[in-house]
This record gives C-alpha cells, structure tokens and sequence, in this order.
C-alpha cells in the first residue's frame, strides 16, 4: 500500500488493522516490519495520502477498492489440519466487507488485474496466467510464462 500511495499521490490509500499497537508503529519510524526502502516510502506518503486507522467499517464504507492481507495460517483442526490453509480471518474479512459496505465494493471486469505471490504452490498457475495475473512463487525461482 506503501508504494500504491507513493507511486500515485493523486489517490487516497488508508491501510486499516483492529491491532492499534500495529497502527501507531505504522505512524512513527519505528515500523511493525522491515522491508528494504519501506521507511522511506512510507515517509513520502504518511500524511498526503497515506492513511492509517483501526476504524474498519468506516474505511471499508468509504473504499472504492479494497486489498485484503489477513493471516492464513496451516489448519491445525478438522479436514486439511496440518495441510490446508486456515480461512477463518479471511472469512471474518470477507462478512465485515459485506457488512459495512453501503456501495459496491466488487468491479465487473478487470484488465491485468494483479499480482499473485504463491508461497504454497497451492493455485492453477496456468488458469491464472490465462486470465492475466502474473504468479510469483515465494523463495522459489519464477514460474515461465504459459
């Protein structure tokens, strides 16, 4: 969201999480995680038009396009333990979006529409590819183009 909010100052970015610890370090500079340049980025953006706050349901409302990063951890219960990846967070996400949208949050159509970082291999590459994302495995060498 960093360099979203870097790259095009003309666009509103509001990065949203309910731990408010998390959301004060993103305000100073000391950050809840490093990544080479990040601080810099962040100093660019912060207060332009770079956002941070744990008031969920108003950003969801005010959003007209909405990135979800949540923790998907290995089940540890049920079928898939040890396996498959855990939705519940995704799941919770997905209901507040839902919840506290009073507009559209879904587009029809999308050209190139993403990036997609597959750390497990567990996604059809081809089909991807197919419909215009470029996959990227994580710490794995990159895929050929299909």
């Amino acid at each position: 969201m960093a360099m979203i909010a870097a790259r095009c100052p003309q666009y509103e970015v509001t990065v949203v999480d309910i731990d408010a610890d998390r959301i004060r370090a993103w305000q100073t500079d000391n950050l809840p995680i490093y990544e080479p340049g990040l601080l810099e980025l962040l100093r660019s953006a912060r207060g332009r038009n770079l956002f941070f706050s744990t008031d969920i349901e108003e950003a969801i409302d005010d959003a007209e396009i909405i990135f979800v990063s949540v923790n998907t951890p290995t089940k540890t219960f049920g079928e898939g333990a040890g396996k498959a990846a855990d939705l519940q967070y995704w799941e919770k996400t997905a209901r507040t979006i839902l919840d506290a949208s009073r507009a559209n949050k879904i587009f029809d159509s999308m050209e190139k529409p993403a990036f997609v970082f597959d750390g497990r291999n567990l996604l059809d590459h081809e089909a991807l590819y197919r419909i215009g994302f470029s996959v990227f495995p994580i710490g794995k060498p990159p895929l050929k183009q299909f």
